[in-house]
């Protein structure tokens, strides 16, 4: 699931810095307009690799996949020492 959320997100992502790159100097907005769009595409691509990794789209709709998502962070000793996350894992 994660892998089709990176296509999808680079797709769209690519897809809004060519509106941008097009459209806004049509508009007279200056560059850094541009950048910061870029600039945050860039930054919104690993949250969007989380999101995907954490949750899962089911028919009934968005699901939580907390039990793997945790399960590997404290395989990886990501939380080490957090108490919370054991109920969670169980």
């Amino acid at each position: 699931m994660v892998y089709k959320v990176a296509i999808a997100d680079a797709v769209v992502a690519w897809l809004l810095m060519q509106i941008a790159s097009q459209i806004f100097p049509f508009f007279e907005i200056p560059n850094w307009a541009v950048r910061l769009v870029v600039l945050l595409l860039i930054i919104g691509f690993p949250v969007a690799l989380i999101l995907g990794w954490a949750f899962e789209l089911a028919p009934e709709g968005i699901k939580r996949n907390a039990k793997n998502f945790f399960a590997e962070l404290k395989r990886r000793n990501v939380l080490q020492g957090c108490d919370q996350t054991n109920n969670l894992v169980d």
